[in-house]
Formats: structure tokens, sequence, C-alpha cells
């Protein structure tokens, strides 16, 4: 059932100061939070999108002196339960999913589901559904170790020193029933292993008429992925369900065949015998990546005049990325995780560029200014390594992104301070646009991810903010955003599930996740109330259609739609009492992800959400 009404959730925040000598303070922090999920998985009968999350930490000041402090951060953090995915099974037979009229530009998807056909786990209805029936829980495991040190020191009045140094590494495992339904057809399995280090020196100036700062950053990662697909498919793919004994069948393995190069170029597991074959068939994915990247910046202000300052900036940056990963190969759950890898794609790639930014800030009088800026954004390009065979890392190698950024704006302080007023022109001109679509693989009948520099695309709009005090006990703002997001040049495969590349003028799509407009309204009432304040905070957002699919699938587009939040508490010196509410009105929407015409998830929004927050400080 929806336990919309059902979630319990639990969190708890603490966070303690002392001095430890005259220059050395402490802080020791802790975050504990507990949180049902919102939704019934009705195989397993346990909770989607639970969580079981705790931070803990220590920072210590150093401050031997006036000019020089040190600020060093270690923290853990555990975070494990189901993912926030793949809530609701989206597999239907043909019909179901309605076609799109004839002649029309609508790019859908009407027909059925291989996941439906063969184990009969079919959804009837397009209505939301309010439970999940995943076969598997959707689990992760999350360990991070992280440390950051700031130091600063003040060489003379005008200029100071700082660097800031950070340290990250992670562990992670994540589990997906990728199907979504209660068929044991495909999971995906994937273990991560990660590491950070970055490192940045900056000197900030500070003169009359003159403010800069100039640096140099160092960044340095490595990236490690093992991940597994198994479950049914591959023998009912490769083998058909007679194959398959986990469906009744007599046992002959996909990967008798596969042994012969039936299935190029997808390989097989070398040192299988005949006594390994029968079960389910996995397949075994590998990748790595380094990447090293170091910049030098700068950036002034320079008064021209009382009131009118220029900005200027220029950024160099190199990055270099080396990758490996493995040819996909079939074999069986035991020896999943033994790397026996036929061959590997080892690719590298070094992007340099240069980003200026230019500016200026007008001061029409002590409370309202004006300003104009220019700058150019760098996306470094990369590797794609959610592939399965060495030709297609080979094929989604892609290059740097790049943006033109205008901005044009007025802020101010009016009404003797009383309403604050800012509004910003911004256009945003990309080139080279990163996007990926799935795609049928005809040589494997898999799927296969294309990734590629597919597109141009302009965003630009207007950004209103206002707000505005009242009286000594309300306070109300007003947030609007217009968006006007088109390509400027698109070709891609319109249709990838037809297993044919056709690539077309596909420039008449909307770019993903580009509402024409977003609102938000709202203020505070705050009101005396014995040795403390009784305060109300509510706020509306209204968000405009968007269109969650690269190819603006129907069932991916999400409606217009409201959010309703509140809050009621009182706050004391030493201690506050809040009750609050997220998505009061309880909007609820679905996201349809196919990967055609094989099988398909859904995901949905959270539901109405309340709780009460305490406060105390000692």
């Amino acid at each position: 059932g929806d336990w919309s009404s059902d979630v319990c959730s639990s969190d708890l925040r603490v966070v303690t100061n002392t001095p430890i000598s005259e220059s050395v303070s402490m802080k020791l922090f802790g975050t504990k939070i507990n949180y049902d999920g919102f939704m019934n998985n009705a195989t397993t009968g346990n909770g989607v999108a639970d969580k079981a999350y705790t931070n803990v930490g220590v920072t210590l000041l150093f401050e031997p002196n006036d000019d020089l402090e040190a600020l060093l951060t270690v923290e853990r953090f555990d975070d494990s339960g189901t993912l926030d995915a793949f809530h609701t099974n989206y597999n239907t037979p043909p019909g179901i999913i309605p076609a799109p009229p004839a002649g029309s530009a609508e790019n859908d998807f009407s027909g059925g589901f291989l996941t439906c056909a063969i184990f009969g786990t079919c959804r009837t209805s397009l209505d939301r559904p309010s439970f999940s029936e995943n076969d598997k829980d959707n689990v992760y495991q999350l360990e991070t170790d992280a440390a950051t040190l700031n130091v600063g020191y003040q060489l003379n009045e005008n200029l100071r020193l700082a660097s800031v140094t950070g340290y990250r590494e992670v562990r992670e495992y994540r589990l997906y029933d990728f199907d979504a339904s209660a068929a044991p057809m495909i999971t995906i399995e994937r273990w991560n292993d990660y590491s950070q280090i970055s490192q940045e020196l900056r000197i900030d100036g500070t003169y009359e008429k003159l403010k800069f700062t100039a640096g140099l950053y160092y960044f340095s990662n490595e990236f490690e992925q093992d991940w597994v697909t198994g479950d049914a498919f591959w023998g009912i793919l490769f083998g058909g369900l007679l194959r398959n004994p986990d469906l009744g069948g007599p046992g002959v393995s996909g990967l008798t065949l596969c042994q012969l190069g039936v299935f190029a170029p997808i390989a097989c597991d070398s040192r299988l015998t005949m006594a390994d074959i029968g079960g389910n068939i996995t397949q075994v994915l590998y990748e790595t990546q380094d990447t090293t990247s170091s910049a030098a910046f700068v950036q002034a202000d320079y008064d021209l005049t009382d009131d009118l300052t220029l900005t200027a900036g220029i950024r160099w940056t190199e990055e270099k990325k080396d990758f490996i990963a493995g040819q996909a190969y079939l074999s069986n759950v035991e020896r999943q995780l033994e790397r026996n890898f036929p061959a590997y794609a080892d690719l590298s790639q070094t992007w340099t560029e240069i980003s200026p930014k230019i500016g200026l800030t007008y001061r029409i009088n002590d409370s309202s200014m004006a300003f104009v800026s220019y700058s150019e954004g760098f996306h470094s390009g990369g590797f794609f390594g959610v592939n399965q065979n060495i030709r297609d890392f080979e094929r989604d190698q892609y290059d740097p992104e790049y943006a033109g950024n205008w901005e044009i704006g007025y802020k101010s302080q009016l009404l003797e301070n009383r309403m604050r007023l800012n509004v910003t022109y911004f256009r945003n001109d990309f080139e080279d646009k990163q996007e990926s679509f799935v795609a049928l693989d005809p040589d494997t009948k898999t799927v296969a991810s294309v990734f590629d520099n597919a597109a141009s695309v302009i965003y630009q709009g207007i950004e209103l903010e206002v707000q505005y005090v009242f009286n000594e006990y309300l306070r109300g703002f007003l947030n609007y955003g217009r968006l006007d997001a088109e390509y400027d040049q698109f070709e891609t495969d319109i249709n990838p599930n037809d297993a044919e590349t056709i690539i077309e003028d596909a420039s008449f799509l909307n770019p993903r996740n580009a509402p024409d407009f977003t609102l938000g309204v709202g203020g505070t009432l705050s009101l005396p109330m014995g040795d403390g304040t009784l305060e109300t905070f509510v706020k509306y957002t209204r968000i405009a259609e968007v269109d969650a699919n690269l190819l603006n699938l129907k069932q991916s587009k999400i409606a217009e739609r409201d959010d309703l939040a509140a809050s009621i508490g009182y706050y004391a010196e030493n201690w506050s009492l809040v009750a609050y509410g997220k998505n009061l009105t309880d909007e609820r929407f679905e996201v349809f992800f196919p990967i055609a015409t094989l099988f398909a998830a859904g995901s949905v929004n959270r539901p109405r959400t309340m709780g009460v927050e305490l406060t105390y400080e000692f």
C-alpha cells in the first residue's frame, strides 16, 4: 500500500564547541538520520528509499597569533539503505502505451517489453502505482572518509596567503533491479572505489582601488569500478527459455554457444569448463580512470571611478584522463569478479583551455547597482564507461563542452531597506554539448549507451527576486524565473530502438530538465511570545512542464506541478521546537525510463512529508 501516512523518520544532529588551549579550539559534530522510505516493496516487504545515515567528525581551529589561522576537519560518512530510483514496474504489453498519432512528430515507444512477454509481470495501466514490486531491493552502501585543511596567513595589511587542501576516499556498493519488476530478469551490481586529492594555493590582495585573487590549483582522482549484470537475462537472450534452469529448462546454458564465438563481439570466460556451465549467466565489466587537472587563475576588480568597477579574470586549465576498460565477457556467478578479460580498451586524452571573464559594475546610488558580465566555461572531454565492447569505448570518446555566458542585471535595497529588488537577464550558449542516449545494438541484440558531442544549445531568460518587509512582524518574498531553452543544432538517432543508426535533425526537441518558468512565493510571520518568538513560514512553488528524456518521450514528461511547504516553530534563547511539512498538497508524478524493447522502470517523487524538529544549545 501507499506509505505516505506511515513513514517514520528521525534526524539527530549534535555539535559541541570547546577550547583546548589559548590558541586551539575544537568542534565535535555528529548526525544520525534514519528514514523508513516512502513506498512498500510488495515482493520483498521492505521499504523503498529507506536510509540509515551517520556522519561524525572533528574540526580543530589553530590561531597562534593574529596573522595565522588553520582549520582542519576530519570526518566519516556511513550511508546505507535502498536507492531512490527504479521504484515502479513499467514493463507493459503492446498497446498499453498509446502510439503517437499518424503523421505526428512525437517520438514515443508504444510496443511491448521482453520482461512482460516472458515472465507475465505486465503493467496493465499507466496510472501511477502506490507500491513497488522489485524482486530484489535496490540496496546501497557508501563509506566516505574526508579531510580538509584551510590555512590563511596575513602577510601585511594588503596581502593574504591561503591554502586549501582536500582529501576524500569513497567505497561504494550498489545493486539495481534494472527491470523494476517482480521477475528475476536483470540485476546490475557495482563495486566502486574512488579517491581524490586537491590543493589550491592563493594570494588575495586588497588596495585602495584594486582587489584581486590569483593562484594555482591541482586536482587528482582515481576511480575503479567492477560491475556485473546477472539474473535470467543472458540465459534468455543467448539460450532461450529452455536453456535456463531457473525457468524450468534442462540447464543447457548459452555459455556453450558463447564459447564458440556465436555472440561476438561479446566474449566468454576462457577459464570456464563444461562443469562450470549452468545456472544464471553473468556479464562481467570493469573500468578504471585516473584524472589529473592543473590550473592557474587570476581575477581582479579595479575601480575606474568612484561608481564604476571593472572586473577581469582569466583561468588556464589542463586536464588529462587515462582510461582502461575491459571487453565485457560472459561467465557464471562464482567467477563474476575474477577479471578474466580477453582484451582492454586503453585510452588517454589531454585538453587545455583558457577561460576569460570580464564585467562592469555601476553603483547608481548607495542602495542600487547595475552590472554586465561575460564569461566562458569549459567542461573537459572524456570516456564513457557504461559500455560492453572495446569498439564502443573507442567510439564514445567525447570532446570538451564549451559555454559562453552573458549576464545583465540590477540589484537594489529600496524603501529604506525594506525592499530588495534584483533582476537579471542571462544567456548561456553551449557548444559541443555532451549528451547520451541508449540504443539497441544490432549485433548483440542488447543495448548500448551512445555518448557524444551532439548539440549546440541556447539557454536564456530572466530571474526576478523580490523581498519586502511589511512591518516588524511580517516579511514576504517572490522569486520568478523565465527560461527559453532551445537547440541551435542537434543531430541524433531520433528512434534508437529500431536497431538502425539513422542520424537526423533533432533541433525541434526540447532540452532536458528546462522548465519554461519557475515561481516561488511566500513569507514569514514572527510574533513575540513569552521569552521567545513564534514564527510561521510558508512557501508555494510552481514549476512548468519539463522533458526528463533526451528524445522527449511522452511518458517521460513531468507535468506542470505545485509544491507547498510550511513550518511553525517557537524559538527561545537556547532552544527551539519546529513542526514542518513538505509537499503538503501531496503532488505525485512518475517518470518513465525505458530500455526498449527489453525492460522499463518508473521513478516517482516523494509524497507529503511532515515532522517535528527540536534544537537545544548548551
